[in-house]
């Protein structure tokens, strides 16, 4: 897909304007002019209020109104502009202000065609190539902090496909001669790893109409986004082959189902990172696709079983392991009276994986290594029931000790002084902004500490205790739906119990009834 690059041109002669265009139009398919205009206000006012990125301003210097300086100047606050200067004037203090102000060359009139369309060839490459660049750091930063930093504003009009798939291409357990690495040897198999991804991507995308990025993000871990995409299953496959043949390393490919708004990213993310728990029952070296798996939050497990595992999850770590042990014999009763082996499997699966990620929040290595090294074993070597719940006991027994010793010693710390106010504040506009403010530390430094601490985004942490707290108050109290909406943060009855049925599985409604005790 030829994707183009956005021109705008700004003269105050007519002729010279019309001329302008017809020269860049000329120089290939991949230029589209959007707009001219006769001097800088009117070109300001565009560029401020356009729908869509604008690469290139073609530019005079003097012009009445706003001169093409100014427009430089002001133009570059509102879009990341490459802006190319045409002018009568070789005063050399015009040419450089015209370079201090950022723009990419100094063109005198009367143009030649033959060097103009030089000159454009060279501004494209460098044109998409920054274009390439500023388009993945957005990405990057768009995947861990949604909209929060306002990116969507400097982006309108830049992701236009119809629909997207995120793909997360995670590294496996090493083979036995990679486990002496240094930190510089995997930082160079990454690199190398990023490059055969975007070489399979690339192969994959031509002549298609859509795009694909890449990027590296996480511990061993890197990126694709594709949009409008075909064979999505085939590309992901392929990634798995050609990083195992080339690179020697297994890799673990999850795949999200297909979304369409770009602020739903960081959901599609933690979406595709709860795929890569899976490994932990399945073993890697695979391609897991969310629209091929069984939803297990959803359908594939009784609305009593998850209560059990949400309230086992804020147990683990409490006081006394009493409730902790009890929830648990709860939780295998409840396995033991399901009736078929796939819906067994997919409870184990359940119960684990809300246990890897509570032990994500500990933040106590050894324990960790521990904990982590027993779930990827147990589905390999227990032989019964009565085994698993006893492995598992003793699990979130050590898991708790762990949770505890770390609390004892960290409860000043600043993602624990965090978790104390957002708590208290579950019921106000929450942003990384507000909280950082409250630590105080510098939000994306904040964002930072606080995934590792706790294995979850600060965002999923607030979305993740209000649904908690709401699942509370709908059966420990006789509180209206929007009662409680407003309670927990949110302002919209709909979104919330969007979010809710997201979380739980059920709508609030359902929730409430089935949380209801029996009558005998």
């Amino acid at each position: 897909m030829i994707q183009k690059i956005h021109v705008i041109v700004t003269d105050d002669e007519p002729m010279i304007r019309r001329g302008m265009v017809r020269l860049i139009e000329e120089c290939g398919e991949q230029w589209k002019v959007l707009d001219m205009f006769a001097n800088g206000a009117e070109a300001l006012q565009y560029i401020k209020n356009a729908g869509i990125r604008v690469d290139l301003l073609v530019t005079d210097v003097k012009m009445p109104i706003m001169d093409g300086l100014t427009l430089i100047r002001e133009a570059r606050q509102y879009q990341p502009i490459i802006p190319l200067v045409i002018s009568g004037y070789d005063d050399f203090e015009y040419v450089r202000t015209a370079l201090k102000e950022g723009a990419i060359d100094y063109l005198l009139k009367p143009i030649n065609r033959s060097l103009f369309r030089m000159q454009m060839k060279e501004l494209q490459y460098k044109i998409q190539r920054r274009k390439r660049q500023d388009e993945l750091s957005a990405l990057q930063q768009w995947l861990y902090e949604g909209d929060s930093l306002g990116i969507a504003g400097n982006w309108r009009g830049t992701f236009l496909e119809k629909s997207y798939r995120l793909l997360c291409v995670s590294l496996d357990e090493p083979p036995f001669k990679k486990r002496t690495y240094t930190p510089r040897d995997w930082e160079l198999s990454m690199y190398a790893v990023e490059n055969i991804l975007e070489e399979t991507v690339n192969d994959a995308m031509l002549g298609q109409t859509g795009r694909g990025w890449v990027w590296q993000g996480g511990k061993r871990m890197c990126w694709i986004l594709l949009g409008d995409a075909e064979g999505v299953e085939q590309v992901a496959e392929s990634v798995r082959l050609t990083v195992l043949r080339y690179m020697g390393l297994s890799v673990t490919v999850s795949v999200s189902s297909e979304f369409t708004d770009m602020h739903s990213l960081p959901g599609v993310r933690d979406d595709v990172l709860s795929l890569l728990y899976l490994r932990l029952v399945s073993g890697g070296n695979r391609v897991i696709e969310a629209d091929r798996m069984l939803d297990i939050s959803e359908t594939a497990l009784p609305v009593k079983l998850r209560q059990i595992v949400q309230r086992l999850r804020l147990e683990i770590g409490s006081e006394s392991d009493g409730e902790t042990k009890s929830l648990l014999d709860d939780y295998f009763r409840g396995i033991e009276s399901l009736r078929t082996p796939e819906s067994i499997r997919h409870a184990i699966e359940y119960l684990i994986i809300h246990i890897h990620g509570a032990c994500l929040e500990t933040g106590h290595e050894e324990a960790q290594t521990r904990i982590l090294s027993n779930l990827g074993k147990m589905d390999q070597h227990t032989a019964s029931f009565h085994q698993l719940h006893k492995q598992l006991n003793n699990l979130l027994l050590l898991l708790s000790d762990s949770m505890r010793d770390k609390r004892s010693k960290t409860d000043q710390t600043p993602v624990n002084r965090a978790k104390v106010w957002i708590k208290q504040h579950l019921g106000e506009p929450l942003t990384i902004q507000s909280i950082a403010e409250q630590i105080p530390m510098n939000p994306t430094y904040f964002c930072e500490i606080f995934k590792t601490h706790t294995g979850e985004t600060v965002l999923n942490y607030v979305r993740r205790l209000r649904m908690e707290e709401a699942g509370r108050l709908l059966t420990e109290t006789d509180g209206k739906l929007l009662s409680i909406t407003a309670k927990v943060g949110y302002n919209d009855v709909k979104y919330f119990s969007r979010q809710f049925k997201r979380h739980f599985g059920v709508l609030p409604s359902s929730f409430k009834d089935i949380a209801k005790p029996s009558a005998d």
